[in-house]
């Protein structure tokens, strides 16, 4: 009983709180709509106005209006901004159906806005008709040093998103005031008519004006700018981040787990999860190049933060690459635990990684008759297995540098796309040199006891080709002016493709 009791209670203020914020939710546009009787009622009432107190008595009304209406605007706006916390609280469809409501709000406001500044504007023509020119021209003067020095202060950097979308709004105000300003000048203009005096001290305040008007407008458009690189930045942060932490917690898992080995059905999982990582791996310097934009953009204070965050990114990333390493080693003491190698063959490596791999079977008979008479094979000696193997090494090292270069390079124009195809097909036709070092290798390690140096080499070696064959498809999908990152492509069926002097059939291509 004391459970329901309390169970009823919790249920009860549950309910009085989402109410209490519905209704606090509420209120701007609950004030919208007092706000839109008067101003209507203000509008029907100045239509037709006879004399000039009328004037001096309605007009401080209408600028009142205007000024709580730009009021409205500013919280109506901040609503809109906050439509994730909307959907947290009162769900989907409510959320949409608020800000649905507001929309329709701020429209309506905008015309009766629109339509107030018109009846100002008229009035103080009215007024100007009968006041001296500079009565008129003071209040003026004053509003336009007043809107300089606001705009003014706006011209630095803000620390984080907030207060950069807060910026933005309250220079998206300055302009509404800009255009009130440019109204009441107009407004003052027919007085100025054959007085040469009045002439330039007005042709002076235009310029003035003009000039307030551009460089409002060129930080309301950096502004802007500045939001939606910090929203885009913020956006890809967070997915590579729970990418990430996703990901590392499957494979920890599989690392950590002390039980029989179920090799096809664990491997494989395992090669799923990582065929991700080269896709993820060209969003990495993507992510990177975003935060730097949006450093220059920040306060010293705002990046420090972003480069702290940089920084957790990186670093999360070298430790997945390292659980990474691990779990290949682990799949590749398995592998090599279960080959039978049948003594009247030729041994066939494949390429069982976790990426778009393929199997490499050597049917060239001119490849095959260059490996039987390779003088190399007779050459015998630990100096030339020594030599051989510093020879690929350095081979495949400047090889595999050549290939990071390639894939962090940008293609703005569809010359860097072409030069960058190009590229890869340089190093693609590289590869059966690479093969040929590989293969004199083959022939002198086992007779010098090197296994176990040769398996690294030959994992090394496969790496380094299924690299090259994600980045030839990846990389040369896409059009000039994206972004650097890999797309997914679908597999090719398996196929034989030539390569230089040799053929290598592609078998067991995954994606």
């Amino acid at each position: 009983q004391e459970f329901q009791s309390l169970k009823g209670q919790s249920a009860k203020l549950h309910n009085a709180t989402g109410l209490e914020l519905w209704q606090r939710f509420q209120r701007p546009l609950q004030d919208l709509q007092l706000w839109r009787a008067l101003a209507q009622r203000l509008l029907d009432i100045t239509a037709s106005l006879p004399d000039l107190p009328a004037i001096h008595t309605f007009l401080p009304q209408i600028e009142a209006a205007l000024a709580e209406s730009s009021r409205l605007k500013e919280q109506l706006t901040g609503l809109q901004l906050k439509k994730d916390l909307l959907q947290s609280i009162f769900g989907p469809d409510r959320a949409a159906a608020l800000l649905e409501q507001v929309a329709s709000s701020v429209r309506d406001r905008d015309l009766l806005h629109n339509s107030l500044l018109q009846r100002k504007s008229k009035l103080q023509s009215l007024l100007a008709q009968h006041k001296d020119f500079g009565a008129a021209f003071k209040p003026l003067q004053k509003k336009l040093s007043d809107l300089q020095e606001r705009v003014q202060t706006e011209n630095g950097l803000q620390q984080d998103l907030p207060r950069k979308q807060a910026q933005l709004s309250r220079l998206q105000g300055l302009q509404e005031e800009g255009l009130d300003l440019g109204a009441q000048m107009e407004a003052l203009r027919p007085l100025i008519q054959g007085n040469p005096s009045h002439q330039h001290k007005m042709d002076q305040l235009s310029t003035n004006y003009q000039a307030l008007q551009r460089s409002l407008e060129d930080l309301t458009d950096r502004c802007q700018q500045g939001v939606r690189e910090h929203c885009t930045f913020c956006h890809e942060l967070l997915e590579l981040r729970q990418w990430i932490a996703t990901v590392s917690q499957k494979l920890q898992s599989h690392r950590e787990d002390t039980g029989p080995w179920d090799a096809p059905s664990r491997e494989v999982e395992v090669e799923r999860l990582l065929a991700e990582l080269p896709e993820k791996e060209a969003q990495l310097p993507l992510v990177e190049a975003h935060g730097q934009l949006v450093m220059k953009k920040s306060s010293p204070e705002g990046a420090a933060v972003v480069q702290e965050e940089l920084e957790e990114l990186v670093a999360s990333w070298q430790a997945l690459r390292r659980l990474e390493e691990s779990l290949l080693s682990l799949i590749r003491n398995r592998q090599l635990q279960r080959m039978e190698v049948d003594s009247g063959k030729k041994m066939i490596f494949t390429n069982n990684i976790p990426k778009a791999g393929f199997l490499i079977d050597p049917v060239d008979p001119v490849s095959r008759r260059r490996r039987q008479a390779n003088p190399l094979q007779d050459e015998g000696g630990h100096e030339g297995f020594s030599r051989l193997q510093r020879d690929f090494e350095q081979w495949l090292e400047e090889e595999n540098a050549k290939l990071v270069r390639i894939i962090a390079m940008r293609t703005a124009t569809a010359k860097d796309l072409r030069t960058r195809e190009t590229k890869l097909q340089e190093l693609e036709a590289r590869v059966p040199e690479g093969q040929h070092l590989f293969e004199n290798l083959l022939q002198l390690g086992p007779a010098r006891g090197t296994s176990n140096e040769l398996e690294d080499l030959r994992y090394q070696w496969m790496l380094y080709k299924s690299k090259l064959k994600d980045s030839s498809y990846l990389l040369t999908q896409r059009s000039p002016g994206e972004p650097t990152g890999f797309q997914k492509v679908p597999c090719l069926p398996s196929a034989p493709h030539a390569r230089g002097q040799g053929v290598w059939r592609l078998v067991g291509l995954r994606c």
